[in-house]
């Protein structure tokens, strides 16, 4: 049995191939509505296939550790699933930590590479001691696109049919509550989640999401859903302009959302204020912190048809 969740993305590019797969907020028109950056699902794995066929170039191979410091959006779900098809094993750690927070937590995964913005590549040289060992340093920037443009005419990239117990990624904690700690994922944990998710949840082929926790966008994909990126710095939750994430819900008939219960409250108050419903809500998840009851009655009221959980 192949566990490597790369293999969904292929699938969905078969099934499913000019279905909207994920749409990245670029500008605002003059009304306030959003304008977006699209892919489909054969794009996406066009893109990710050429992606991996890049990486592979440059020395990144089954079993690399390769640090991700890539904005949330579009370049992050191609760059993980390129990885995911080579065996390859992202590490994802969360920047609103701190400086110090974050390269201890560097130092502790080892990275041998690193993809990610100018920035992340200028954090790399100047911060070197907490980067011993990083011999690959790839930039995703503006001309990324550019970069593996040339790759799309080697084709799919055939993905590896990893092992259940395989390192598949480490996500780090936020470090919010107690020291940040490295999660290790075997490739089966996430073909098991990927399951639970689906079955739990009853989420269908088709649906659309906002993800307001991007590392959750990783799953979507795999379950055939689009991704709306919302347009928020992850790093800094609590500054999202409650406005723009319901208007991205209203203009892309959003069915589910991850949230955590700090923003949904910033979200409820909005909607209460202009007196807003979300009728294509079909669920809302929060997690990350203690649920309030109230909160719980105020989203009720505001998805008239959709349901709460708190996983």
């Amino acid at each position: 049995m192949a566990y490597n969740v790369a293999h969904f993305l292929a699938q969905q590019a078969v099934a499913q191939p000019t279905a909207t797969a994920v749409r990245a907020p670029l500008s605002y028109d003059s009304d306030g509505s959003i304008r977006y950056a699209e892919r489909n699902f054969a794009e996406l794995e066009a893109e990710s296939s050429a992606a991996a066929h890049y990486f592979s170039m440059h020395g990144i191979r089954r079993g690399s550790r390769v640090l991700l410091m890539v904005r949330p959006g579009l370049d992050l779900i191609r760059v993980v699933f390129a990885l995911f098809k080579m065996g390859a094993v992202p590490i994802v750690i969360d920047p609103g930590m701190g400086l110090k927070k974050f390269l201890r937590c560097v130092r502790h995964s080892k990275p041998m590479a690193l993809v990610g913005i100018a920035p992340a590549i200028w954090i790399a040289r100047l911060f070197r001691p907490s980067f011993r060992g990083v011999d690959i340093k790839i930039s995703v920037g503006r001309g990324f696109e550019k970069q593996i443009g040339g790759f799309e005419n080697y084709g799919a990239f055939e993905v590896i049919d990893s092992a259940e117990d395989e390192m598949a990624a480490i996500l780090f904690t936020s470090g919010s509550t107690g020291a940040a700690k490295g999660v290790l994922y075997e490739h089966g944990m996430f073909l098991a989640q990927v399951e639970a998710i689906r079955r739990q949840y009853g989420i269908e082929q088709g649906e659309v999401d906002l993800p307001m926790l991007p590392v959750f966008a990783l799953f979507n994909p795999a379950l055939g859903m689009c991704t709306v990126v919302p347009d928020m710095n992850p790093s800094r939750p609590t500054s999202v302009d409650p406005e723009q994430i319901v208007r991205a819900i209203q203009q892309n008939s959003v069915t589910n959302s991850f949230g955590s219960p700090a923003l949904w409250t910033k979200i409820a108050r909005h909607c209460e204020r202009k007196s807003i419903t979300l009728p294509t809500i079909r669920r809302i998840l929060m997690a990350g912190a203690a649920v309030p009851p109230g909160l719980m009655a105020k989203m009720r009221a505001i998805i008239p048809n959709g349901e709460i959980h708190t996983p």
